[in-house]
């Protein structure tokens, strides 16, 4: 049996990778922050009519997900289409918050 002359993968670790202890450190962290830069007003809902419902927008659920949002229906208060908006809104506001930087104005 041959021995290697040399460790395999060159032995020695390339600088431009992250070192084992960074990579761990930085589990969990986002890979990718997003823009923080101040973004042209006017949005684009500005001055839209809030009040009146438009054309639906589809969402696939799976079908334990629908399942579970039929309970929900079923075993709480609000419809299917309800539940989902008043979890949708906030969330909505909090992701134009955190792109554009920007606090949003109170509804």
């Amino acid at each position: 049996m041959t021995k290697f002359s040399r460790a395999p993968g060159g032995g020695t670790q390339k600088p431009s990778q992250p070192s084992a202890d960074a990579f761990i450190g930085a589990a969990g962290q986002p890979g990718v922050s997003a823009p923080t830069a101040a973004v042209a007003e006017p949005f684009p809902w500005e001055g839209l009519d809030d009040k009146k419902r438009r054309e639906p927008f589809n969402i696939r659920f799976t079908d334990a997900e629908k399942a579970m949002l039929k309970f929900v229906e079923e075993n709480g208060r609000d419809s299917m289409h309800a539940f989902c908006i008043s979890v949708l809104r906030p969330a909505l506001r909090r992701q134009v918050e955190e792109i554009t930087g920007q606090k949003l104005e109170d509804e």
